[in-house]
């Protein structure tokens, strides 16, 4: 598994798995009047862009992943960028289920 622990990678699947409930959530939510698709899918979609950007940027030599320290991203930063993966595999689903 790359060096972690097995409770390390069991977490992280719950994570995501938590995550893709919320994703079920959002879309049958905004579904439901189909009023606020546009928004919604605007504002989730800045949202990952966001997250993206801030998570994977290489600012400093400190925060590179070639650096002898190794990864330098804080438990928040995971646990939103875990959040970001968990709902855009989520609405892929989601997606996948109504054959859209």
């Amino acid at each position: 598994m790359g060096g972690q622990s097995l409770a390390a990678a069991i977490a992280r699947d719950y994570q995501l798995a938590v995550w893709q409930f919320f994703a079920v959530a959002v879309s049958a939510t905004a579904g439901q009047t189909a009023d606020l698709d546009v928004i919604i899918s605007a504002l989730l979609m800045g949202f990952v862009e966001l997250v993206s950007r801030l998570y994977y940027r290489r600012s400093t030599s400190r925060d590179r992943a070639d650096s002898p320290r190794g990864s330098a991203h804080s438990v928040f930063g995971s646990l939103v960028n875990a959040f970001k993966v968990g709902l855009t595999y989520g609405l892929f689903v989601e997606a996948f289920k109504l054959g859209s």
